[in-house]
């Protein structure tokens, strides 16, 4: 079939429509487990990720608030930026990393 493209065998765009839509799910998984703001795991993270937790957890929670309530939320999101850049580059990319949380 001369022309006929990647569909002339009946599976090629099939497939391939199978793996961009995977693609597109596993990256949508991805982005609704980070938090918008900060790019840390979410709370959404952190209650999948604890179920398959075989050993100890260590959780902190810190409080970066009052910026937002006395200057509004443009200001107060910066500390939460920092906050959120420091606790990334402290737990880095080795074991653990994953598990940082922006409360």
């Amino acid at each position: 079939m001369t022309g006929a493209g990647p569909d002339a065998a009946g599976c090629g765009g099939t497939a391939g429509h199978v793996l961009r839509r995977q693609a597109a799910l596993d990256r949508a998984h991805g982005a609704a487990r980070l938090d918008g703001l900060t790019g840390l795991l979410n709370r959404r993270a952190f209650d999948d990720d604890v179920l398959h937790v075989s050993e100890g957890v260590n959780l902190a929670v810190i409080d970066v608030d009052g910026v937002n309530d006395r200057e509004g939320h443009a200001q107060g999101d910066k500390p939460l930026r920092v906050s959120a850049q420091a606790l990334q580059a402290k737990a880095g990319t080795g074991a653990g990393a994953e598990m940082n949380f922006p409360w």
